[in-house]
């Protein structure tokens, strides 16, 4: 599951910078598993000096197929443990 293998919000706070690359890790693992129509994946952390207690991720890949199209989103993993996603 998922969410079984997100460390607690607090611990990465604790854990910093170590933790940074445990989550991009984690988050390219998650998404080469569960979306194959992404490859090339990778996971670059942004530090936002006015939202400490969030970590935030550019995450870019290229879609898999004859078209090889870029993309690229945002994903924000929060103090209270939830994760979003901008396109």
């Amino acid at each position: 599951h998922i969410l079984e293998r997100l460390p607690a919000p607090s611990d990465i706070i604790l854990a910093i910078p170590e933790a940074i690359a445990g989550l991009k890790r984690t988050i390219i693992d998650v998404i080469e598993k569960y979306e194959p129509r992404l490859v090339e994946v990778q996971a670059s952390y942004l530090q936002q000096e006015d939202d400490l207690l969030a970590l935030h991720f550019l995450v870019t890949g290229r879609l898999a197929g004859e078209d090889s199209t870029r993309v690229s989103f945002q994903t924000t993993y929060d103090k209270t443990g939830l994760i979003h996603l901008d396109a």
